[in-house]
């Protein structure tokens, strides 16, 4: 079957090669249900008979026809090309070639072929988590790049504090000195609670204070307070963001020793400690 996000193309074969049947049918509940109720009817054998070939592991289509019983196997979209350049060296996309490609590859090559059994589902879960605690790594990043682009614009102080922007006391301590002059007003006491606060050793109060009040860059009217409202602005999302990271990293702690792979291995086991070593330590 040749997998798309709109439509799905079948192409049917029995086991000597004989065309049995081919057929579109939509990406939709109705649409892969006639897809099941078409193959069971054209081929007229138990669904745990029916072997069928996709090019992916995973998916709505992939988990239907799973859950219906079929044979699923699965093929590395580069494998396809090379058995298609039996059939036509032509680059152009079709999807009806790609389905007999597979439908007829399967009768003699299914060594190119994985066989995907049905997922635990706190596996799935665990990859999906994965992924979104990954995303917004990724997105924590360059929020962190563009909170520092502003601040070297017309606060390079600060910059040079921490290497990681995005940390807690950063962003509160810009939150009480977000401008040059306001370092120059803000007592050494407030800024000594919220060291205390955050737990930070490097600096303390005085040489901080000291450092932010060197001289700062001279800048064009306006610049400072533009780069203050867009500092605002990415702060919002990067807190937001690192709450969601807090959650994903919590929810993927929640799952780890709850997956039957974790259950089974002293190597996943070392693992998740690990897992939880960072959690502990994590900035966000």
């Amino acid at each position: 079957m040749d997998w798309a996000s709109a439509n799905h193309y079948a192409y049917a074969l029995d086991v000597s090669g004989q065309k049995l049947g081919h057929r579109a049918f939509a990406h939709s509940g109705e649409g892969l249900a006639e897809l099941v109720s078409w193959i069971r009817s054209i081929t007229g054998q138990a669904p745990n008979t029916v072997a069928i070939g996709i090019e992916v592991p995973h998916g709505p289509a992939v988990e239907h026809l799973m859950d219906a019983g079929f044979l699923v196997h699965a093929v590395n979209p580069k494998q396809l090309d090379r058995l298609r350049d039996r059939f036509t060296m032509a680059g152009a996309k079709d999807d009806r070639l790609d389905a007999f490609v597979l439908a007829n590859s399967m009768r003699t090559d299914i060594r190119f072929y994985r066989f995907l059994e049905p997922v635990h589902p706190t596996i799935i879960e665990l990859r999906e988590w994965s992924r979104i605690v990954e995303d917004l790594s990724a997105e924590r990043n360059r929020l962190a790049n563009r909170f520092r682009h502003q601040l070297w614009r017309y606060f390079p102080q600060i910059v040079d504090l921490s290497e990681d922007w995005a940390r807690d006391w950063i962003l509160d301590l810009w939150g009480l000195v977000p401008t040059p002059a306001r370092a120059r007003s803000v007592r050494t006491a407030t800024i000594a609670r919220l060291l205390q606060r955050c737990r930070v050793r490097k600096w303390s109060a005085e040489p901080l204070l000291v450092h932010l009040r060197t001289t700062p860059i001279a800048v064009a009217p306006g610049v400072i307070e533009a780069c203050v409202a867009h500092c605002e602005i990415i702060i919002a999302r990067l807190r937001l963001v690192m709450e969601q990271m807090k959650a994903g990293i919590r929810k993927l702690e929640h799952l780890c020793p709850l997956s039957p792979i974790f259950l089974r291995s002293s190597r996943q086991r070392r693992i998740l400690d690990a897992i939880r070593t960072f959690c502990a330590h994590f900035p966000a």
